[in-house]
């Protein structure tokens, strides 16, 4: 029996037309269908599923071990790419090796679209068509996903399997919201006025335990800026914020347990805003900043260690302009420990890519 939220087709008599759908192909013109499945109405859908990729799908041996699941095996001109857990590889064959290269070339989304929703965006009608911002914040973890987004008034999230059973659900006073993993653990960080908390959801099987909303530290006005990254190996998570007395703070935690924290990663600074990705390959930190930015819009970085945020490379100066943004980082696989990063340009002039060391 279909279930009560499946919908439903109600057919009735046919009218003065009796021609078929024209999204539906003339009998007799499918002649191979591999990995699909058929609707009610003979419409043909991709059948979710994966496939073993062989050793020989891009025309040569690699050295990827039969556990390795690939997210996907493409060709670039004539380079092989292999995606898996994540980590894209260009494999080159050593002419003069006896093993071939597996080189990283960056990274992709594991997060698989399993099927369709309808967008999360606000109840509140009162201001006419449309809806006001909604903030969204997205993480997976295991096979689940948590949803959270914020109208200004409140933060709404659910937690939910990729075939869309939800699992649990909830609301919190709050007007920003963000997410991370950390151990297999949701952390929902919410602003609300200076007070900026967060609320762990625990996901084991099917079963999540939601756990107590903790403050986490009070900003010194609703307005000031913060981020959060998680490390990708679950040992810590990594909060950044505007502090007072013109202070850019960091601080890692261990699930809710303040381990460390820098009250003092850039000084002086005037209504700035921040940014933070941890980098778990070299073990780093690195936190940005576009300080005073009606004013003088001064873009700057710096590294600190991800085990107790001692400094790696001092605060450095990238670029000023009030047309910036903060930095926004990302991994470098050219020079070790090196890290991408781009900031906002406002105008055509100068450059929006920049390789920081």
């Amino acid at each position: 029996m279909p279930g009560a939220n499946e919908p439903q087709d109600v057919v009735f008599q046919p009218g003065i037309r009796e021609d078929i759908d024209p999204r539906n192909a003339p009998p007799g013109s499918l002649t191979v269908a591999q990995n699909v499945r058929y609707g009610r109405q003979g419409g043909i859908a991709p059948r979710p599923g994966t496939k073993n990729v062989p050793a020989t799908v891009l025309g040569t041996a690699h050295d990827f071990t039969a556990s390795s699941r690939a997210g996907f095996a493409a060709k670039l001109g004539s380079i092989p790419l292999l995606g898996v857990d994540g980590k894209v590889y260009t494999h080159v064959p050593a002419a003069a090796a006896v093993d071939e290269q597996s080189l990283f070339a960056g990274a992709y989304s594991t997060a698989q679209p399993r099927r369709r929703r309808n967008g999360m965006t606000s109840e509140n009608t009162a201001t006419g068509f449309g809806h006001p911002d909604t903030r969204i914040a997205v993480a997976t973890t295991g096979s689940s996903v948590l949803i959270a987004s914020s109208d200004g008034a409140d933060v709404k999230y659910r937690v939910e399997t990729f075939d869309g059973v939800v699992l649990t659900s909830g609301a919190k006073t709050g007007t920003i919201c963000s997410v991370i993993v950390h151990a297999f653990t949701y952390y929902l960080v919410i602003q609300n006025g200076t007070n900026l908390s967060a609320l762990p959801l625990t996901v084991v099987q099917s079963t999540v335990t939601e756990g107590t909303l903790t403050l986490l530290v009070t900003l010194p006005g609703a307005s000031s800026a913060w981020d959060i990254t998680g490390y990708d190996n679950g040992t810590a998570w990594y909060l950044v914020y505007a502090a007072a007395a013109g202070n850019v703070t960091l601080n890692r935690y261990q699930g809710l347990g303040l381990t460390h924290s820098i009250a003092a990663v850039f000084s002086g600074t005037t209504s700035p805003s921040v940014s933070a990705w941890a980098d778990t390959v070299n073990g780093n930190v690195w936190v940005g900043l576009h300080d005073d930015p009606t004013v003088t819009g001064t873009v700057r970085y710096a590294v600190r260690a991800a085990s107790d945020l001692t400094a790696v490379t001092a605060a450095t100066t990238i670029a000023t302009s009030p047309l910036y943004g903060p930095p926004l980082f990302g991994p470098d696989s050219s020079t070790s420990p090196d890290a991408f990063f781009v900031f906002r340009i406002a105008s055509s002039s100068g450059s929006p890519v920049t390789q920081g060391t």
